[in-house]
């Protein structure tokens, strides 16, 4: 994982910090997902994506059960700590940073509050299957 992370940073669109993150997940099925940050110009830092977002996301888009740990080229913020956690079930899932020993993300994330805490069951990588409509110029998406 720590081998991809250039790779990943490569992908980075820093045009607010100029500070290049990359990430890559490893799901539970093994297979490595990348990320990378952007920024937007003219919009606050508070609209960005995160490296690690990005990682889960393409996780996601390519069908992956679930998420095991997550090598990242900077220490994770907050937003992501927490994304992190809800992501991961609640699972203490794998932080990997370049440099140093692999941690666990309640490392990084005491006294969390997330979907596990509140007994929420189905995780945020399940796939709900769509019938799509065509109605005019709208596509429609109904829960099968």
């Amino acid at each position: 994982m720590l081998e991809q992370l250039a790779e990943a940073q490569g992908y980075a669109r820093p045009a607010l910090t100029g500070f290049r993150v990359g990430a890559v997940v490893r799901g539970t099925s093994g297979k490595l997902y990348l990320g990378a940050n952007i920024e937007f110009p003219g919009a606050s830092l508070g609209q960005t994506v995160h490296a690690e977002q990005a990682a889960l996301a393409n996780a996601f888009m390519h069908d992956e059960p679930g998420i095991d740990a997550i090598a990242v080229s900077a220490p994770p913020c907050g937003h992501c700590r927490q994304f992190l956690y809800e992501f991961s079930e609640g699972r203490d899932i794998e932080i990997v940073l370049p440099g140093q020993s692999p941690m666990k993300l309640s490392a990084l994330l005491p006294l969390p509050f997330g979907p596990h805490e509140l007994n929420v069951t189905e995780s945020p990588l399940t796939r709900t299957k769509l019938a799509i409509s065509l109605s005019g110029r709208f596509i429609i998406a109904l829960s099968q």
